[in-house]
């Protein structure tokens, strides 16, 4: 009876082991090229791979600005850290602390990993070295992000059982607290044109082409081209109303243009002409007057910050990513610092949360 039920415990914890794995598709970790993950920044970039610890070390530190001062096994964070609060509460930007022996000390290897978001689904966590094999942890593949349940999270693949989370301190930076717990008028539609044009569009009726080298004007104004009913702008003259309509759709999501009335011998006028672009951003100001954008496309969330033009870099556009993006052009990667963040049902607004 003893073996049949080791045997019936070994069954239960592959199945569970089975289920879990299916939610754990590596990938290339989006975030490993920052700073915050490789010496002298990150104490746990020993040589020895992309071990849990240097992971979630590292995203703590590239989120919130955190420096976790436990530097041993990941079983025994939740006890050596001293410079943080802890509980067995998820929250957003925090870590969740496994371990795997009794006595939850240094000689058990546990795991740690970051916690995104916790919402009504479950709690979302982004890690490395999940599965414990050698061979991808040499690399950056072995990067995961999944939602579980706070089942799931107690006994983590039927091999850890949860400590609890150490809660990391939300972001002092300007441009991230600016936005918290705003509702911020949308300014400009972001959308690509058929040609491949970047354009933005405003329930005014005026539309604007991003130029691309080498038509770049000498000084560092944005070099946005009038495209219909704007007045001269970056050296371009100004054009008048080209089309019989302009009509952002009642959720945002879309610019609507009518016939051509004139410009047409502008391809960057004509090839909007009768169609309908889907909105990719929406481009808004916090009570600063900065500029800023939203991904109302693809349900990321992410918002970056316009820091300036650079001919040199993709589109001439400098972007400091602010909330759920990878880093970009010199600025560190975001992770989730609001609590939500989406825009109105008409999509005239968009409403940040507090910070997590």
């Amino acid at each position: 009876m003893r073996v049949a039920g080791l045997v019936s415990k070994a069954i239960y914890s592959a199945l569970i082991l089975s289920s879990l794995e299916m939610l754990c598709q590596a990938q290339t970790c989006p975030y490993c090229s920052d700073s915050a993950y490789s010496q002298p920044t990150n104490p746990f970039d020993q040589g020895d791979g992309w071990q849990c610890t240097r992971y979630a070390w590292g995203r703590a530190y590239q989120v919130t600005g955190a420096n976790i001062n436990a530097r041993h096994n990941a079983g025994s964070w939740f006890a050596q850290t001293t410079n943080y609060p802890k509980d067995q509460t998820a929250a957003p930007n925090s870590v969740a602390v496994w371990c795997d022996t009794a006595t939850c000390d240094a000689a058990g290897d546990g795991h740690v990993a970051y916690v995104e978001s916790v919402g009504p689904s479950g709690i979302v966590i982004s890690e490395m070295n999940f599965n414990n094999q050698a061979s991808s942890r040499n690399t950056a593949q072995d990067w995961d992000s999944k939602t579980l349940s706070t089942t799931q999270m107690q006994n983590y693949l039927g091999l850890h059982t949860l400590q609890g989370y150490i809660h990391l301190q939300a972001s002092t930076d300007p441009d991230i607290t600016s936005l918290a717990s705003q509702t911020l008028p949308v300014g400009w539609y972001f959308f690509t044109g058929p040609s491949g044009r970047w354009y933005i569009a405003n329930t005014g009726g005026d539309v604007l082409a991003l130029e691309a080298p080498p038509n770049y004007p000498a000084s560092g104004t944005l070099p946005w081209k009038p495209i219909s009913n704007y007045v001269s702008y970056a050296g371009y003259p100004a054009a008048g109303v080209n089309y019989s309509y302009v009509q952002i759709a009642s959720n945002g999501n879309s610019v609507s243009f009518g016939y051509l009335k004139g410009g047409g011998s502008d391809l960057e006028v004509s090839q909007l002409a009768n169609t309908a672009q889907p909105v990719k951003w929406m481009y808004f100001q916090d009570s600063r007057s900065i500029w800023y954008i939203f991904d109302s496309y693809s349900g990321s969330q992410a918002v970056m910050r316009l820091m300036g033009y650079d001919s040199s870099v993709n589109g001439g556009v400098l972007w400091k990513p602010i909330n759920n993006y990878p880093a970009y052009v010199g600025y560190p990667a975001a992770g989730i610092v609001y609590q939500y963040v989406y825009t109105s049902t008409d999509g005239r607004s968009i409403i940040f949360g507090p910070l997590n």
